[in-house]
């Protein structure tokens, strides 16, 4: 998974190059950078970098935060409204109202593996999140 992961961070470099550019001619000036896909990374609880060079170890506990800053393709559709509403009523709603916020995440994120959310059904999601 880690290489995949690593992989993945490595094909992001063009967006990634075209949102150092943009905010390198905003007004105010250039910012700090800022590691925008492979966050928060620790590996046996120690601060790693990222460095597409980097070996991944044969052991030992790797955690991070994975982000992807490139867009759905052209076409490219959200859960349908019947899967959502589903999912919304079904999965959330009860593991919410259970007080189940971790679940709650769990499901979200792994349903994200599979479909993209509309920014209104992200809204629905954390308008549940919120209550």
């Amino acid at each position: 998974i880690c290489m995949v992961l690593q992989e993945l961070r490595s094909l992001q470099i063009p967006r990634l190059r075209q949102i150092h550019k943009y905010y390198q001619n905003r007004t105010g000036g250039p910012r700090d950078e800022l590691e925008r896909v492979w966050r928060n990374v620790k590996f046996d609880g120690k601060v790693v970098p990222f460095d597409p060079a980097w070996r991944v170890p044969q052991a030992g506990t790797l955690e991070l935060d994975f982000v992807q800053v490139t867009r759905p393709g052209t076409g490219t559709k959200p859960i349908g409204a019947g899967s959502f509403e589903d999912f919304l009523q079904n999965t959330l709603k009860p593991l919410a109202a259970a007080e189940e916020e971790g679940e709650l995440v769990a499901k979200v994120r792994a349903k994200s593996d599979d479909f993209y959310f509309s920014c209104e059904q992200v809204y629905r999601i954390l308008t549940i999140l919120t209550k």
